[in-house]
Formats: structure tokens, C-alpha cells, sequence
């Protein structure tokens, strides 16, 4: 799978269950792991913070 649509699919899920809409597959530290890798990956890349 592509990264960026990979990085997508994951931020797009976050959201889900942080608003309570999805399915509670991930715990707090590996949504807290995926926001650091995210913010690290738009700021090599330049993208939106």
C-alpha cells in the first residue's frame, strides 16, 4: 500500500474514534505513535502542520 494513502487511511481513523465513530482497534499509545510519525513525516516533506 502507498504510504501517503496508508498515512490517510490511519489519520482518517484517528478521527473516527476520537469522535467516538469508529472502532476502538487502536490504544492511546499507538494513536500517540502514529500522530508523532505523522507530524514528523509533514515536516521532512514541508506539507501542512
Amino acid at each position: 500500500m502507498d504510504r501517503d494513502l496508508n498515512v490517510a487511511i490511519n489519520i482518517r481513523n484517528m478521527g473516527l474514534i476520537k469522535i467516538g465513530r469508529g472502532t476502538p482497534e487502536f490504544t492511546s499509545l499507538e494513536i500517540e505513535a502514529l500522530l508523532e510519525m505523522v507530524t514528523r513525516v509533514n515536516k521532512t516533506r514541508g506539507s501542512l502542520p
